[in-house]
C-alpha cells in the first residue's frame, strides 16, 4: 500500500463517531499521528506533490464534519505540512494555498502559529501573494493575539518588488480588531513600537534601491503614513487628538494623511468642528493641487453640511484649476440642502458654466425633501429604474446627515449594496458609515455576500477598495 493509500485508510479508521469509525480515544492500532506524519511527508517530497494535493484535498475535505478536537490534528498537519514545503512549481503553489485554505477553514488554535510563520515568511521560492493570503486568513480571525503580525504587516513587502505590499490586508484586519488596535497604531505613529524602526528602515531602503538613492519617503513618512492609514480605518474616536497633532506636522503629505484619518473618525464623534477646522486649515496651507483636490474630497466624504459655504468659495473662484472649481461645486451640490444664489451665478461662468448647470438637479432636490423620511423614498426612488445614480448619491448623503442610528435608514442603504451601478454603491455604502455608529450585522454579511459571489469580478474590486475598509469599521463598532 502506498503512503496515500494507507494515510486515507487511517482517516477512515479515526473517522467521527457518526461515520461509524471508532472513537476519537480508541486504541485500534492506528492514531491521528500516523496521517499527519504521512501528509507531512509527502508535501515535503517534491516527487510527490500530486499525491499530497490529493491527500490535503481529502483532509481539508473532512473539516465540515471534525470535531473540535480533529480539526485541531487537522489544522496541526496542515501547518507543518505546509512549513516544509520547497519549490516554485505550480503543483508546490497549489499544495501552499490548498493547505493554506484548509487551515483558514479549520477556524483551529493549531492554525495560527503556522499562518504567521508564513505571514512573515521572506524567501525567493515563496511568492508574496502566498504571504498576502497567510496574512488574510490571520486577519478575519479577529483575534487580539494577530495585533503584533499585523503590525508588521504594514511595512512588510515583496523583497524583489517592494511596490507588492501587504498593508492593506494588515490595516483591514487591525480596524477589525475596534479598541484593541488603538494602542498598538498610536505606538507606531509615535515611533516607540518595538521591531517597527526596523521594519521600517528595511522597507525603505528596498525602495531606494529599486527607485534609486533619491526619490523615495523618509522612514518618518512610511511609518506615520501607514499608523495614519490604520488609525483612519480603525475611526475611533479616542484617537481624534493624536490625529490632529498630526494635521499641524511640517510636512504637507503627513497633514494630508491625518485629515483623511479624521474623516473616518466622524461618525464615532457628536461634534465635527474640530474635524471641520483641521480640514480648513490644511487646505489653506496646501499648496499643491493633488493634496487640495484631495482635501476637497475629504470635505464630500465627510458629510459636513457646515462645510457647504467653503466648497461654494472655493468653486467661485475663478483663477483656480478648473478640476478643483468643479469638484468643489459638485461637493457643494451633494452638502448643501437647497442652492445660494450665488451658486446662480456660476452657470453663468464663461469657462465652466454648462459643467455647473448640470449640478442644478442636485440642489433642487432639497426643494421637494427636507426631512429624513422624503430622502429614503427619494433614495429608493432614484434606485429603481429607470436609475439616476447621481440624485442617488445626493439623497445618500442627506441620508447621511439625518440618518444617524436610524433603522429604516440603515436598512434602504443595505439594500442596494449590491447595486448594479458603483456610484449606487458608493453612495450607500458611505452613508451607512456615516449613521451605522454601532454596527450593522446586516451590512456585514452583505458585503460578505457580495464577496463571494463577485470577487474576481470588476465590480467587486472597485467596489472592495471602500466595502473592506468600511466593513471592518463596523465589525469594530458592533463588538
Amino acid at each position: 500500500m502506498d503512503r496515500r493509500a494507507f494515510a486515507l485508510s487511517v482517516l477512515l479508521a479515526c473517522g467521527s463517531p457518526d461515520q461509524g469509525g471508532p472513537p476519537a480515544d480508541a486504541d485500534d492500532g492506528t492514531s491521528g499521528a500516523e496521517t499527519v506524519e504521512a501528509l507531512v511527508d509527502l508535501a515535503g517530497d517534491a516527487a510527490e506533490r500530486t499525491e499530497a494535493l490529493s491527500l490535503a484535498e481529502e483532509v481539508r475535505g473532512s473539516l465540515a464534519e471534525a470535531s473540535d478536537e480533529r480539526r485541531e490534528a487537522i489544522a496541526s498537519a496542515m501547518g507543518r505540512a505546509l512549513l516544509t514545503i520547497e519549490g516554485t512549481a505550480g503543483a508546490d503553489n497549489r499544495l501552499r494555498i490548498t493547505l493554506l485554505r484548509g487551515l483558514g477553514e479549520s477556524a483551529a488554535e493549531a492554525a495560527r502559529a503556522p499562518l504567521t510563520v508564513i505571514a512573515r515568511r521572506q524567501r525567493a521560492d515563496q511568492s508574496f501573494l502566498i504571504n498576502r493570503m497567510a496574512l488574510e486568513l490571520l486577519a478575519e480571525r479577529r483575534e487580539e493575539a494577530n495585533v503584533p503580525v499585523l503590525i508588521e504587516g504594514l511595512f512588510l513587502s515583496d523583497a524583489a518588488n517592494p511596490a507588492m505590499r501587504m498593508n492593506d490586508i494588515a490595516a483591514n484586519g487591525l480596524a477589525r480588531l475596534g479598541e484593541a488596535a488603538v494602542e498598538p497604531l498610536l505606538e507606531v505613529l509615535a515611533g516607540t513600537r518595538p521591531g517597527v524602526a526596523e521594519l521600517v528602515e528595511r522597507y525603505v531602503d528596498l525602495v531606494e534601491a529599486r527607485l534609486g538613492a533619491s526619490g523615495g519617503p523618509t522612514a518618518e513618512q512610511v511609518r506615520v503614513a501607514e499608523a495614519l492609514y490604520g488609525l483612519g480605518l480603525l475611526g475611533h474616536r479616542s484617537t481624534l487628538r493624536p490625529l490632529l497633532e498630526v494635521s499641524r506636522h511640517e510636512d504637507a503629505t503627513l497633514r494630508l494623511g491625518a485629515v483623511m484619518a479624521l474623516v473616518s473618525l466622524r461618525p464615532s464623534l457628536e461634534d465635527g468642528e474640530p474635524i471641520r477646522e483641521a480640514l480648513l486649515r490644511v487646505y489653506e496651507a496646501a499648496t499643491e493641487v493633488q493634496q487640495q483636490a484631495h482635501l476637497l474630497a475629504s470635505a464630500r466624504r465627510l458629510g459636513d453640511p457646515e462645510l457647504a459655504p467653503f466648497l461654494l468659495g472655493v468653486a467661485q473662484q475663478s483663477d483656480l484649476d478648473p478640476s478643483l472649481r468643479l469638484a468643489a461645486a459638485h461637493g457643494y451640490a451633494l452638502l448643501a440642502s437647497t442652492a445660494d444664489r450665488a451658486f446662480g451665478r456660476l452657470t453663468r461662468d464663461r469657462e465652466l458654466g454648462g459643467h455647473f448647470a448640470e449640478l442644478v438637479p442636485l440642489l433642487a432636490e432639497g426643494e421637494h425633501c427636507s426631512e429624513l423620511a422624503c430622502w429614503v423614498q427619494a433614495f429608493q426612488t432614484h434606485t429603481q429604474g429607470p436609475v439616476d445614480p447621481a440624485l442617488a448619491e445626493k439623497a445618500a448623503m442627506q441620508i447621511g446627515q439625518l440618518g444617524r442610528l436610524d433603522p429604516r435608514a440603515i436598512s434602504a442603504l443595505v439594500a442596494q449594496l449590491g447595486h448594479r451601478e458603483i456610484q449606487v454603491r458608493l453612495a450607500a455604502l458611505r452613508a451607512l458609515d456615516r449613521i451605522a455608529v454601532h454596527g450593522s450585522a446586516a451590512a456585514v454579511q452583505r458585503i460578505d455576500e457580495l464577496r463571494a459571489s463577485e470577487e474576481g469580478r470588476a465590480i467587486w474590486s472597485n467596489f472592495a477598495l471602500e466595502a473592506l475598509p468600511v466593513q471592518a469599521r463596523l465589525i469594530a463598532r458592533g463588538r
